[in-house]
């Protein structure tokens, strides 16, 4: 079965990897620990298939990120 790890656990990685819609796990769980995103999660996003995703679901991720330092890269090839 799937699950999303604690956040105690996330913290303790430097790679996660995740779709769009499940960083609304992370999100959910940073509110509910009342963190909030304002400081932001990931200093990098990357978007693999970001020619096929709605804004909306990229934005999902792009919500965690950091903003001031934070960096997102959208990938895609809109001809597939």
């Amino acid at each position: 079965a799937f699950s999303v790890p604690p956040l105690p656990r996330l913290r303790r990685f430097k790679v996660v990897v995740t779709t769009c819609i499940c960083a609304a796990h992370i999100s959910n769980a940073l509110r509910e620990e009342g963190a909030g995103t304002r400081g932001g999660w990931f200093s990098h996003v990357l978007v693999d298939e970001a020619g096929e995703a709605t804004e909306p679901e990229t934005l999902v991720p792009l919500a965690l990120l950091r903003a001031v330092a934070g960096r997102a890269i959208l990938l895609g090839d809109h001809f597939q």
